[in-house]
This record gives C-alpha cells, structure tokens and sequence, in this order.
C-alpha cells in the first residue's frame, strides 16, 4: 500500500485527466468521465458489509465496523484533473503514521477515509456502476455487449481467478 501511494505522488501528471485503476481491469468502451468541476473523484462503494477484523491479521480499528465506516472508498478506480501529487503525498505521509500492518494492507485506503473525515480533500464521486464495475468471472462477448450498452467503461476482476477471467474477457472483447 505504501509503494502504490508512492508511484501515485510521483507520477508527472498532465492539466488533463488521468485515471488510476487496479491492474486487474479492462476497459471495455472508451472512457468518458464528468469531473463536475472537481480535481479529484473517488469511487465509493455499492455494499456494505461487516469488516474481518482478523484478516489478514488483526485490525483492531475495524472491529465490530462496517467496510463503509473504515474504507468507504476505492482505491480501484480514481480520476483526477492536473497535479494531484500532493494530495497522494499527504496520503502516504497518513499512511506512513498508521501502524505496519497498514504499510501491507488496507492503507491506502484507510488512509484516504482518514484525509475525509479530517476535511483534507475536496472530490467528487466517479460513478463505480461504470467506471469500476467488479466481476468475479470471465465475460462472453454477449455480457460485453450488454454491459457497453449500459455504459459501463470499465471492469475489474476479483477472485483467485481474475488474471485468467481478465484475458478470456480480452479475447472476447477482439470479437466485438
């Protein structure tokens, strides 16, 4: 979680947009994102559900929480407008403060809900049904299709399986 802060607070950004996805998503129809006049937009998350406390260790700050009140928002698909360096700077100087066990997992994120609630980021909402739309199997060509027309721009594999669901739905994406 730290390197992914720190490539993102280094990255030479453009006046123009940029993207931040998840390695294991595929862009399905062109991109298209309505900033609404904000320089930052986050994905927030479509459920909510009790947070496992005790994987993949122990986190004594989710227990007895929801996902939605400890990482409401994704790191899996974040637009920004020009440089945002700073903002992913200060991120990694929050998530460098939390203990170690953030430094391997959730601390991107955490990090982020942290800057939130301490009124540090001014963003608007991506919308996550299409830019970060999740998927736990391979797409025929047939389900592409379907979800083009739903405009959904991108989608993201979860799952032991993903990187062989991603390239299957790539192979079906060429037939299109």
């Amino acid at each position: 979680m730290v390197a992914r802060l720190q490539a993102y607070s280094k990255y030479r950004f453009t006046s123009g947009l940029t993207f931040f996805c998840d390695a294991d998503s595929l862009f399905i129809k062109p991109l298209i994102v309505d900033a609404g006049g904000k320089n930052l937009l986050l994905s927030p998350r479509l459920l909510d559900f009790p947070v496992n406390d005790r994987f993949p260790e122990y986190y004594p700050e989710f227990t007895g929480k929801t996902i939605n009140q400890v990482m409401p928002y994704l790191f899996g698909a974040i637009a920004t407008i020009g440089d945002q360096s700073k903002t992913f700077a200060n991120l990694l100087t929050i998530c460098k403060a939390l203990p170690d066990r953030f430094h391997r997992w959730y601390g991107d994120q955490y990090s982020l809900f942290m800057a939130i609630n301490n009124n540090e980021l001014d963003f608007g909402l991506l919308n996550p049904s299409k830019h970060l739309h999740i998927t736990k199997d391979a797409l025929t060509s047939s389900e592409l299709e379907h979800l083009q027309k739903e405009d959904i721009q991108m989608v993201t594999f979860k799952g032991p399986q993903s990187k062989k669901y991603l390239l299957s739905t790539l192979e079906n994406l060429k037939d299109l």
